[in-house]
């Protein structure tokens, strides 16, 4: 009995504490519970409400987690690797490795840049 009345000792103090922090920062009063019990009750009641803000937020990790990272995320990385294996799959078709296919190309290529400057010049683009 002694140390049941000492825990709610213990938890009238807390409330009486939290009153107060609650009073000074608000600047309105809190009207005080003279009797333990009623203490102990809002104290449940505040464990009560941490609890459930606790499980909204882990709840709203979770939906986060599972709907935007795996979901969204994911699949965006996924068709990111998609298009870089496309790309190198073409690229690749180009590249034969023989001399001779790359200095036709790179000859080309001046070509079109030459006629493009003439044109450039000329007015014509």
């Amino acid at each position: 009995m002694k140390k049941q009345m000492g825990y709610s000792l213990i938890a009238f103090s807390v409330l009486k504490a939290i009153f107060i922090f609650y009073e000074r920062f608000t600047g309105h009063g809190v009207p005080m519970v003279e009797d333990a019990s009623y203490a102990l009750l809002f104290l449940m009641g505040l464990a009560l409400v941490f609890t459930n803000v606790h499980k909204f937020i882990a709840d709203f990790t979770s939906w986060v987690y599972q709907r935007i990272e795996l979901g969204l995320m994911d699949a965006l990385n996924y068709a990111i690797v998609e298009l870089a294996v496309s790309f190198s799959k073409t690229f690749r078709k180009t590249h034969t490795g023989v001399l001779s296919h790359y200095l036709i190309a790179l000859q080309g290529g001046v070509v079109i840049l030459l006629l493009t400057f003439l044109a450039r010049a000329r007015g014509f683009i």
